[in-house]
């Protein structure tokens, strides 16, 4: 049922996100033609101009659909519909914030891509030697092993950033539907008030973690230090993201369990 639920709201969602997408992509290709054959920079400028446009829309874009989505078919229109199939309330939301980081990578993704396109058409200073900027890199002896897992770190931050911002946003819309009326609004103010507790807890496990000081004054004298510090950074925000999580699944599970009203 899960993955039934995952393909009805992609399909849903992917009407509205998918012309959007192509559009950047499109616009990408242009931009990266004219800058490679065109001399005068006006039209390279209006199409650059055009391509920023389209990518803020597109970030804006895809969390109102998410946002709307998740109100219309759990607290709106479609709630009754969706929220009677043979599903548990687990079920239900764990297939939204599936849904969502899906639709969040696809965006990132798309993003990049778009710059990729650009970076790979344009010709900078004769062309991109790739071969001596490897060579290079390979020369600087640089810790690949942390740097390695430096990466892993943020990919794993990455990922549970966008389950719990989802959440983050579904347990606000679900704190805000309790509400008699003005729902979006206390709906806002939960999200802001969830934003301010959690950069609180941020704060204290970063700058506790091993005794370590304020980022404004820690004193980094080599790379291998600033990878150090970046791990455990990354380790804490991840173990927050972990636990601010659970919460706020817990919070969206309960009020869509115990408080829905259908009628």
């Amino acid at each position: 049922m899960a993955g039934r639920l995952i393909k009805y709201d992609f399909m849903a969602i992917g009407r509205k996100l998918g012309p959007i997408y192509i559009a950047v992509l499109a616009v990408s290709f242009l931009t990266g033609i004219l800058g490679l054959r065109v001399t005068n920079s006006g039209p390279l400028a209006v199409v650059s101009f055009i391509l920023g446009v389209l990518v803020i829309v597109m970030a804006v874009m895809t969390l109102v659909v998410l946002i709307q989505r998740f109100r219309k078919t759990v607290y709106g229109d479609e709630g009754y519909l969706m929220m009677t199939l043979p599903a548990s309330t687990g079920t239900q939301l764990w297939s939204k914030v599936i849904s969502a980081v899906i639709w969040g990578v696809l965006t990132t993704l798309v993003m990049l891509g778009s710059a990729a396109v650009i970076i790979l058409m344009i010709r900078v200073d004769g062309g991109i030697h790739y071969r001596e900027m490897l060579v290079q890199l390979n020369s600087m002896n640089l810790p690949w092993g942390k740097i390695s897992l430096t990466a892993v770190l943020f990919i794993l931050n990455a990922i549970a950033g966008l389950v719990e911002f989802a959440l983050m946003i579904y347990a606000s819309i679900s704190v805000g539907s309790q509400a008699s009326d003005h729902k979006g609004l206390f709906s806002v103010l939960a999200f802001i008030a969830f934003a301010v507790i959690e950069n609180v807890i941020l704060y204290f496990a970063v700058t506790k973690s091993d005794g370590l000081d304020s980022p404004l004054t820690v004193n980094l004298t080599t790379f291998e230090q600033s990878l150090e510090y970046l791990d455990i950074l990354l380790f804490a925000s991840l173990v927050v993201a972990v636990i601010t999580s659970a919460v706020y699944f817990a919070v969206t599970y309960l009020f869509m369990d115990r408080r829905l009203n259908l009628e």
